[in-house]
């Protein structure tokens, strides 16, 4: 059944819509078939790899860039460190637990927060570093 799909669609492929019966009898079924499901053309199958190169290189991986980042961000997190949480609270790390994060959020108000909802550090700097590099 496929063979005589494949000799059909190559028939249409290669022979004028009027075929005479000259075509036909040279399109016999122990004809080997050429070119394979493409032809001899490797251009769809080119495309099919570029689509996907694509993909992979403007969805997938700088998605797996900002997993890492987050994770050695949350790894590196310390006491006295200032961040932001994803529902826009700024605090100052007053303790870290497992995957609970205690955040100072004003004068004696603490809040815990999982780690996961810190969203970001916050680079504070000090006077001493900001005069050095000033002279700098």
């Amino acid at each position: 059944m496929q063979e005589r799909l494949l000799q059909y669609l190559a028939q249409q492929s290669v022979a004028p819509p009027a075929a005479t019966s000259e075509t036909q009898q040279q399109s016999s079924p122990s004809a080997p078939q050429q070119g394979g499901l493409f032809g001899e053309s490797y251009i769809p199958l080119l495309m099919i790899v570029v689509f996907f190169g694509v993909i992979y290189f403007t969805i997938m991986r700088p998605q797996k860039k900002e997993e890492k980042r987050k994770k050695d961000m949350l790894e590196t997190l310390q006491k006295g460190d200032s961040v932001v949480t994803t529902s826009g609270m700024i605090g100052t790390v007053a303790s870290i637990k497992d995957d609970v994060v205690m955040l100072k959020i004003g004068d004696g108000v603490r809040v815990e927060f999982l780690k996961s909802a810190v969203s970001a550090v916050r680079k504070t700097s000090s006077p001493a570093k900001s005069e050095a590099s000033g002279k700098s």
